[in-house]
Formats: C-alpha cells, sequence, structure tokens
C-alpha cells in the first residue's frame, strides 16, 4: 500500500444524495419547457409528448455514452439526443444549451448535500491531505454550482467534471487525468464513489492506491459487486478512517520504488542545437531581411497540432515561413529546408552515449518519450550517428500517439509497451510540465539541462551523475 496524498470525490451519490421519481421529473419537465419557451423556442404538443421526448432522448443519450464512455458538450446532447424530437435551429440552442442542461441537472434529480462533508472535508483538509473531484455530469457547471450552494467549492484543489474533460468514469483516462492535475501519482490517489460501475472500476484501472465506495441507494440500476472496493463505509465520516488506515501501512517512500527502465526526453535531454537560429538567420538575410527584426514567434496551436499529427511536418514547416512575411514560393521551398538543415544539426551531451550503454549494461531498459513533428525513423537516424541507435526499448512520439506531455497517456503508451508500473519507470526531462506530468503519473522524476521553475525528485548538473541515481536495476546501492 503506498501512502495516499490526495483524495478524490464522486459528486452525485457520494456528496450529495440523489433521488428522483416520475412525478418530480413530469414536475421539471413543465419549467424546462418554459424555459424554452423563455428564449424564444416554441414546443408544440402536450407537457406529456414533451416529457416523453425528453426522457427518451436522455436514456437514448445515457444508453450511447455508456457504450462510448464519451460525454458530449451540451450542444450536441441537446440537438443530438434531449431535443431532438423538436428540430430547434443550432444558432438558437448555442446560447441557451448549457443553461439547459445546467436545469435539466438540477431538477431530474432531487440532490442534497450529506450533512457529514463540511466536517468531514474540513478534517481530511488539517490532516494535509489535498482534495479533488472527479464526476460524471452533462452541464459543463453543474458541479461548481451545487457545490457553490453546499458552501464546499473552496474545500477542493481541482475538479474534474467529464463535460469538461470529455470522457466519462469508467475510463481510466479522467481518473488519471486528475491526478495530473492535482501534481499527484495514480497510486498515491484515494477515489471514494457510490458505484462500483463508475468510481471503483475506473480508478482501479487507473491504478489508484485507495478506493472507498459509500452506501448509496441504487438509482439509475443494479451495479456490479465487482470489483470490491478497499474499503465500504455508510456515510462520508468513514473515509477518514480509511485513509488513515491505509496511511498506517503504507510503506516508507524509499520502499515504493523499485526502478527498472528509465525514459528520457530526446530534445535538450540527449543532444542539443549549439547553433540554433544561425542558418534560419542566413536564410532570412539571403531574402534581404534583417534576422532580428523578423518575427519567429511560432504559433503554439499550429505547433500542437504539428506536434500531435495534425498537420504534415512540412505544412507546419511552411507555415513559419510564411508566417516570417515571406510569400515567394521559391523562398519558401529554401526557407523550409533551412529549417530542416537546422533541425538535424545536433550535439550530444557530454557523455551521453557512455552513460546509456552503461546503463543498459546495468540491466535498464531505455526509452524515449519525445514531442516532435520529425518522424521517428528521422530522430533514429540522429541516435544512430552518435552509436545509441540499439539501446532502445520503446520510442514515444507525440506525432504518432496524438497527444503531448504532460497529458498523461502519452507516458502511459510507454509503460504499457514495458508492461511496467509507474512505479517502474524513472523520467528524465527538463521541462516543468513534462517533469510534473511524469510526477502526476507516479514516476520517478530527474531533472537536466531544466528550466528554472522545473522541480523534480532527483536533479543532475551531467548527464553522466544518471550512473550515481541508477547503480543497478535491482535498486541494490541507489543513492
Amino acid at each position: 500500500m503506498n501512502r495516499i496524498e490526495t483524495v478524490f470525490f464522486d459528486m452525485g451519490g457520494t456528496l450529495e444524495t440523489l433521488a428522483h421519481d416520475e412525478p418530480l421529473r413530469r414536475a421539471a419537465c413543465v419549467d424546462l419547457r418554459q424555459f424554452l419557451r423563455d428564449h424564444g423556442l416554441s414546443v408544440e404538443g402536450s407537457d406529456e409528448s414533451f416529457y416523453r421526448s425528453v426522457t427518451d432522448g436522455l436514456a437514448a443519450y445515457r444508453a450511447w455514452n455508456s457504450r462510448s464512455l464519451e460525454e458530449l458538450p451540451s450542444l450536441r446532447i441537446c440537438r443530438e439526443y434531449v431535443l431532438k424530437a423538436f428540430g430547434f435551429p443550432a444558432e438558437k440552442l448555442q446560447a441557451i444549451s448549457d443553461e439547459f442542461m445546467l436545469l435539466l441537472e438540477t431538477t431530474f434529480y432531487d440532490r442534497r448535500e450529506r450533512p457529514e462533508a463540511k466536517a468531514v472535508l474540513g478534517a481530511l483538509r488539517r490532516d494535509g491531505l489535498k482534495l479533488g473531484i472527479i464526476s460524471n455530469v452533462m452541464s459543463p457547471s453543474c458541479v461548481d454550482v451545487n457545490l457553490a450552494r453546499y458552501g464546499l467549492i473552496d474545500s477542493f484543489d481541482t475538479i474534474v467534471s467529464s463535460s469538461g474533460y470529455g470522457r466519462r468514469k469508467p475510463d481510466p483516462r479522467i481518473f488519471l487525468y486528475g491526478a495530473q492535475q492535482i501534481g499527484s501519482p495514480p497510486e498515491r490517489c484515494a477515489h471514494v464513489g457510490d458505484k462500483t460501475s463508475r468510481d471503483i472500476l475506473g480508478a482501479v484501472r487507473a491504478g489508484f492506491g485507495l478506493t472507498v465506495r459509500i452506501v448509496h441507494p441504487e438509482v439509475d440500476g443494479a451495479e456490479p459487486s465487482e470489483p470490491a472496493a478497499d474499503a465500504v463505509v455508510d456515510d462520508l465520516s468513514g473515509v477518514i478512517e480509511a485513509v488513515e488506515r491505509a496511511n498506517k501501512s503504507a510503506k516508507p517512500v524509499s520502499e515504493d520504488r523499485h526502478v527498472k527502465a528509465i525514459l528520457f526526453d530526446a530534445g535538450d535531454i540527449l543532444y542539443h542545437r549549439p547553433r540554433r537560429g544561425e542558418r534560419l538567420g542566413r536564410f532570412l538575410a539571403s531574402c534581404g531581411l534583417d534576422p532580428n527584426a523578423v518575427p519567429r514567434a511560432e504559433s503554439k496551436l499550429v505547433k500542437d497540432r504539428a506536434m500531435t499529427g495534425k498537420i504534415s511536418k512540412r505544412e507546419y514547416l511552411e507555415h513559419r515561413i510564411r508566417a516570417m512575411g515571406i510569400e515567394d514560393e521559391a523562398q519558401i521551398e529554401r526557407g523550409i529546408d533551412a529549417l530542416a538543415e537546422e533541425a538535424g544539426a545536433v550535439a550530444f551531451f557530454d557523455g551521453a552515449r557512455e552513460t546509456l550503454h552503461e546503463l543498459k549494461r546495468r540491466g535498464y531498459r531505455l526509452g524515449i518519450v519525445t514531442d516532435t513533428y520529425h518522424a521517428v525513423e528521422t530522430k533514429r537516424q540522429w541516435l544512430r550517428r552518435n552509436g545509441i541507435g540499439d539501446v532502445w526499448d520503446v520510442f514515444v512520439s507525440s506525432s504518432e500517439e496524438g497527444v503531448r506531455k504532460p497529458d498523461p497517456a502519452i507516458y502511459h503508451a510507454a509503460l504499457d509497451r514495458l508492461g511496467l508500473r509507474p512505479s517502474e519507470a524513472a523520467f528524465v526531462g527538463h521541462k516543468k510540465s513534462e517533469l510534473d506530468g511524469a510526477h502526476a503519473v507516479g514516476m520517478e522524476t530527474v531533472a537536466f539541462n531544466h528550466e528554472e521553475s522545473a522541480a523534480a525528485d532527483r536533479v543532475i548538473e551531467r548527464f553522466d551523475e544518471l550512473l550515481t541515481l541508477f547503480p543497478s536495476v535491482d535498486g541494490e546501492g541507489r543513492r
């Protein structure tokens, strides 16, 4: 058992109780219909037909997102499911869809704060625990509105909703995203929820260190008995004891980790570009432009699209050249060549080749997790030129995975291919964001050539200091 430092809560059925019946929902539909009328959307037919259309649409949506684990934006829920039968224009629904879904979420259930919630959250805070919420909701503002109504919104360090993230529990990605947002490795997180099928299953899949099921009447159908939660409590007060019990049996931090693999960022970790900007500067001068006056700032959006494979390397480089004010097609081609040549002019850090081969000899598995618009084979060629093309057990590229660091999915892609848990791997990086992302996933972090703001478990000044940090794959002699 790992020591718990963060406790996530489900919302409906956990921090608040939920109940509904047909009379409540019929009354809610009267309010929903009036809301539409107030906003210029006339609904023909009887209250009965409106009630049937809304409830049937909602049931169809719940059946679909239970299978897909995707949460659609409010506009699409309204247009494609809940209000589909009425054919309202998209432009009119766009302005009111968020508010409509909030009204639906807050009137289709009788929601009530658990009376012990405030005291329990305060006690956990005083114990030094970070607190968060991971909740399945269709309305982007439902969780915040209800927490504010209960006076609990300031109790939480982060709030993750399926409507904001786009995925629903039990998808483990929403749990891993929550852990990354709050800055805790999954194995140091607990999740408290009422549904085995969503809360417990999802937290187990994400590798959370503790699962707690709180007893609540089954509102939306029978729940499975597996996977069993680590603890079952009748009210929120039991969460305090469950966390205390887990932490009493927790291993010391030094015993939690048994590093078998070391993952590396590539640029500015394995290699750098000592003449960055020189080739591009000569090209700009040849075009009659002052290299110091030409704007070279990149569009973050365009760079992200290139790094995640949504546009090609050529499209990205052409965009950069055009953004510098160059429109002549021949010059654009020369500019693209200049950028490509400059990108490939890499120099490896002193000791990188020897250190990597020695780590490999010691039994460590080695991998690369890189944000890049280059083809993997291009980077492998750079590595082969330095004699380290054959040491890698895994090579994960953002342009192939479709996500960038610090998204937990890119780290897990490497870990899954190695068949390892996060606690069995270390990550060497230089950016604050990528080190924070690796830490949130649960890996040991090592900072090298790092940004001033970056924080890590260990910091090295020379690449070969990794040999001191990782003397043996069996953990003997580690400092």
